[in-house]
C-alpha cells in the first residue's frame, strides 16, 4: 500500500495459472480495472477507454 498527500493506491501481486478454468476470467478483470484506472486519472470520460487497443475482449463492431 502506498501513500501520498493526496491519493492513496493497494498494490497486490496476482500469479496467474494458465491451466486455471477462470484464468481468462481473472485477466480481463485486471486488464478492465486497469484501464479503468487510466481512465479515471486522466479525469476523461471515454467509454471506449475501458477497451483498448490489443485487449482480447474489445468488441469490435460487427463481430457478432
Amino acid at each position: 500500500m502506498c501513500h501520498r498527500a493526496h491519493q492513496s493506491c493497494t498494490t497486490r501481486d496476482v500469479a496467474l495459472d494458465r491451466h486455471l478454468p477462470d484464468c481468462e476470467d481473472i485477466l480481463k478483470e485486471v486488464i478492465w480495472a486497469f484501464s479503468d484506472f487510466v481512465r479515471d486519472n486522466r479525469g476523461v470520460y471515454d467509454p471506449e477507454a475501458r477497451y483498448p487497443a490489443g485487449n482480447p475482449w474489445y468488441p469490435v463492431t460487427g463481430q457478432f
